[in-house]
């Protein structure tokens, strides 16, 4: 027995999954292990808003007017979670199992309220798998706005990060004050579409250089699976 049945699943409360969820609605389930989301992005720093390129979806284009209407992509954070309501999305919730039926898959997630057993259809993958990383970038955001890193090999960790750029601080800093050290690492992947053995679809939200484009390729996945 299931307690929720859905069209598409998707792993990962990403910005691709944003898109996903804005062409699928209701028929869509999103289940993240931390309690934020668009991390890739807005976790990461990242600098680039995509205010110079062109979205090819109604839902692309709408949010892309909204971005480039912000002084910055920190500034557009509030914009991206108001894509996410009324969704069905589970933050802060670990995926137990997945198990793959004739029809679809069986995912056991858990969160505060306890164990749940949801079958969908289509299962996506939107995070960064490890083995997609080809380089990893840590960013620090200043007062003026500007946005400086340290880039990294791609299997360096959070703490030997950190230890890095407090030792490149100063070079970086040249007398700014720091407003925020980034949560998450900036990331650059390899191939991030791809179908595999396990019928799992992959298409890693981290790897498009912004979020509109991350989006917008979203949306297109999220119609291709609801069969417009």
């Amino acid at each position: 027995m299931f307690d929720e049945r859905c069209e598409v699943l998707i792993l990962g409360a990403t910005v691709a999954a944003a898109g996903i969820l804005a062409a699928a609605g209701q028929k869509a389930v999103i289940v993240e292990s931390r309690p934020d989301a668009g991390y890739e992005f807005f976790g990461a720093l990242r600098t680039v808003r995509g205010k110079h390129i062109s979205p090819v979806t109604e839902q692309g284009i709408a949010l892309h007017k909204r971005f480039a209407a912000r002084d910055s992509l920190r500034a557009c954070t509030p914009l991206f979670y108001a894509c996410l309501q009324g969704g069905r999305v589970y933050l802060s919730a670990q995926v137990l199992d997945i198990s793959r039926q004739e029809d679809g898959f069986a995912v056991t997630i858990c969160d505060a309220s306890g164990e749940r057993r949801i079958f969908a259809q289509h299962l996506v993958d939107t995070r960064a798998e490890a083995r997609y990383i080809t380089a990893k970038r840590l960013n620090v955001l200043f007062m003026s706005g500007r946005v400086a890193g340290i880039d990294l090999p791609a299997e360096a960790d959070m703490t030997e990060a950190r230890r890095q750029l407090a030792e490149k601080l100063p070079e970086l800093a040249a007398g700014e004050e720091i407003v925020a050290v980034a949560d998450e690492f900036d990331l650059t992947l390899a191939d991030f579409r791809t179908l595999e053995y396990d019928g799992i679809l992959r298409i890693a939200s981290a790897g498009y250089a912004d979020p509109i484009s991350a989006f917008d390729a979203g949306v297109l996945l999220g119609e291709e699976l609801m069969g417009r």
